[in-house]
């Protein structure tokens, strides 16, 4: 609740006004301004407004159901202002400010971007590993390729091998693509950190390791 006072209400009809409102069981914050003073009243306290309106200095009572009282224009109608040193905060100004949280130096922006550009490199390059692995599948699948059929006369189950493995593979490959794209743009957006980074490099080492594997393994399982 804001009680706002004539503007010719003197002292004493003001600390009435705010010694019956603590009675009521309310705290009042009171701002003072060039021509009238506000009492902006809150707490659990059953105020009598009526009451309020009736006592001698008082202007009007407004009721306030809306968040963050005191900080709103009924209770201080003239706008804050913030001086440190020559600068205005609230003013008519645009002020910008940034902290250390933002950018700690140039030498960190410098790295940050060259982490995303590396990262969104990896991210195209992983994509396109997974693009001309889905071709090659295709490609077999109509040479005839299939999980239980050899169209070279070697193991038929090495159309079943060969899919099952490069498939677990290429699933691996496109969870370090989504992995790596999210912290970039994460990284980007100053969400993440140069550790976070390192942890999706230790993921995309561990899909290199086992294509080292993978590759000998299901090529060499259908030579004679």
């Amino acid at each position: 609740m804001v009680v706002v006072m004539e503007e010719r209400a003197t002292e004493a009809q003001i600390e009435n006004v705010v010694k019956r409102l603590v009675e009521m069981g309310m705290d009042v914050h009171r701002s003072t301004g060039v021509t009238r003073t506000v009492l902006g009243a809150v707490g659990q306290g059953q105020a009598d407004t009526g009451l309020i309106e009736m006592l001698e200095g008082v202007h009007e009572v407004v009721r306030i159901s809306s968040p963050f009282k005191l900080a709103s224009r009924s209770f201080r109608r003239e706008t804050s202002v913030l001086r440190i040193g020559d600068v205005e905060i609230g003013g008519p100004a645009v002020v910008l400010m940034a902290g250390p949280c933002t950018i700690e130096s140039e030498e960190q922006m410098v790295r940050t971007a060259a982490a995303v550009r590396w990262l969104g490199s990896s991210a195209l390059l992983g994509g396109l590993f997974a693009a001309l692995h889905l071709r090659e599948w295709f490609s077999m699948i109509h040479e005839g390729w299939r999980p239980s059929t050899n169209p070279l006369g070697g193991s038929p189950l090495f159309g079943a091998s060969f899919f099952g493995i490069t498939g677990l593979h290429l699933l691996h490959v496109v969870g370090g693509v989504v992995v790596i794209a999210v912290v970039a743009i994460a990284l980007r957006r100053g969400r993440l950190h140069a550790g976070h980074v390192e942890t999706a490099g230790l993921y995309w080492h561990f899909v290199d390791l086992v294509w080292m594997f993978v590759f000998p393994l299901v090529y060499l399982m259908n030579a004679r």
